[in-house]
C-alpha cells in the first residue's frame, strides 16, 4: 500500500512538468518567429525549427494525456485496494464476532448444565449422607473373616437405584431442553437476519 501511495505521489507531479514543457515549447515557437522576423535566419530555417517544435509539442501533448490517464488509473487502483482492505478488515471482524458469540452461547449452555448438576447435588447430598449413616447397619464385619449383609439391605437398593435413574434422566432431559432452546434461538436469529 505504501509503494502504491509513493507511486501516486510521483505520478501527480508529471502532468505539471509536462505542462511546463509545453509552455516552454510555445515560447520557443514565438521566439523563433520573432528571430525570423528580425532577420536572424531565413524562413526555411524558421520552418524547420517550427516543425521540430510542433513535433515536440505533439509528443508532449500525448505524454500529458497519458500521464493524466495514468494518474486517474493509479487513483482508481489506490481506492480499490483501500476498499478491499477495509472489506477484508470488516469480514475478519465479523468472523471474530461470530466466533465470540458462539463461545458465549456454549459458555451459557455449560453454565446451565453445571447449575443443574449443582442443584441435583444439593438435593441428593443430604440423602447420600443419611444413606451413608444408615448403610453402616447393613453390614456386619463380626470376626473379620466373613461379611454379613443385613436382611433389610434391599430397602437401600430399592431407593438408591430408582433415585439414581431419575437423576440421570432429569439431567439428560435438561441438557436436551437446553440444546433445543439454543437451536430454536439460533433459527430465530437467522430468520431475523
Amino acid at each position: 500500500m505504501s509503494k502504491l501511495q509513493a507511486l501516486e505521489e510521483k505520478v501527480q507531479v508529471i502532468p505539471n512538468m509536462i505542462r511546463s514543457s509545453i509552455t516552454l515549447l510555445d515560447h520557443l515557437v514565438t521566439l523563433s518567429k520573432a528571430l525570423c522576423g528580425s532577420g536572424m535566419y531565413d524562413e526555411l530555417e524558421q520552418e524547420e525549427v517550427k516543425q521540430s517544435l510542433d513535433a515536440m509539442r505533439t509528443r508532449a501533448d500525448g505524454y500529458l494525456a497519458t500521464s493524466v490517464a495514468l494518474e486517474t488509473r493509479i487513483n482508481g487502483i489506490f481506492k480499490l485496494v483501500s476498499n478491499a482492505m477495509i472489506l477484508r478488515t470488516q469480514t475478519t471482524t465479523a468472523d471474530i464476532n461470530h466466533h465470540a458469540l458462539d463461545l458465549t452461547k456454549e459458555s451459557i449452555q455449560d453454565n446451565s448444565v453445571l447449575k443443574l448438576a449443582t442443584l441435583a447435588t444439593l438435593f441428593y447430598l443430604p440423602g447420600s449422607f443419611v444413606a451413608g449413616i444408615f448403610g453402616m447397619n447393613y453390614f456386619d464385619f463380626g470376626d473379620g473373616a466373613k461379611i454379613e449383609i443385613a436382611s433389610n439391605f434391599w430397602i437401600y437398593l430399592a431407593v438408591t437405584i430408582p433415585l439414581t435413574i431419575l437423576t440421570g434422566m432429569a439431567w439428560w432431559l435438561a441438557v436436551r431442553h437446553q440444546k433445543n432452546k439454543a437451536q430454536a434461538h439460533s433459527l430465530d436469529n437467522l430468520e431475523k437476519a
